[in-house]
């Protein structure tokens, strides 16, 4: 069943996430059970589904235990995927209502967890092993500009540095409606920011705050306040969170 699921689900979070990039097969099958990482059938994975309010599935977490020699007992979640605020809290629910059990882990957990926020006790939650799973470089800046979605309407002008001269520019960034257009200045003009392309692209998917890279030196704020009206701009529904390794 969750070979059919998966993939549809997924596509849900997919689409609302972002950071997110596409899934390959492969992902499907190791939630089910049907193919492990030792390209063999793994009989320990178990599966539980979340329904929506309109009956359809919105969420689903796939896990397995890791037997009673180890201590303290564990589950590992093999895949956890949910389109919803509440799919998410409440498959973490069940999980943790697993009788015996004493640890939960999970290998792909958002760095901007909300199950910290959730619990009575965040102390019980150990944050270790903080990977890289994504890696963004903007080859294009008004281009990416142009494509993406912002939350609030208002006016920069970006000094983009680049070291590699790919990308180095001065854009004037005009946001009505959600949708921005984006001029590349050829006359001088004083920027509001400026900021190398690596902060550009941190700052793209809304994963780091302006304000932080500012106070870091990563971003030279030259007009009051700009930091934090880019902040709204670039600023995001849901956490940035990328699932697929690649």
């Amino acid at each position: 069943m969750l070979l059919d699921l998966a993939p549809v689900v997924f596509d849900r979070v997919h689409r609302l996430t972002p950071g997110s990039i596409g899934r390959q097969d492969w992902y499907r099958q190791l939630a089910s059970g049907s193919l492990g990482r030792e390209g063999k059938e793994d009989p320990a994975v178990k599966v539980a589904l979340h329904y929506g309010p309109d009956g359809a599935v919105d969420g689903y977490v796939s896990y397995k235990f890791l037997g009673w020699d180890t201590e303290p007992y564990t589950m590992q979640v093999v895949d956890l995927v949910a389109a919803t605020n509440v799919a998410y809290l409440e498959l973490w629910q069940f999980l943790a209502a697993i009788d015996l059990v004493e640890r939960v882990t999970w290998d792909e957990a958002p760095l901007d967890d909300p199950l910290t926020w959730a619990l009575a006790d965040p102390r019980c939650i150990d944050s270790s092993d903080s990977r890289d799973m994504l890696w963004l470089r903007i080859l294009d800046v008004a281009q990416a500009l142009e494509a993406r979605h912002y939350p609030v309407e208002g006016r920069l002008v970006l000094e983009v540095q680049d070291p590699l001269g790919l990308t180095a520019g001065t854009f004037a960034v005009d946001v009505s409606g959600g949708e921005a257009a984006v001029v590349h200045l050829e006359a001088a003009q004083d920027p509001d920011l400026t900021l190398d392309v690596s902060a550009l692209s941190s700052i793209y998917l809304g994963a780091v705050s302006p304000v932080t890279l500012t106070a870091a030196g990563r971003i030279r704020e030259h007009t009051r306040g700009a930091a934090l009206r880019a902040r709204g701009l670039f600023a995001v529904e849901r956490a940035t969170h990328c699932l697929t390794h690649f």
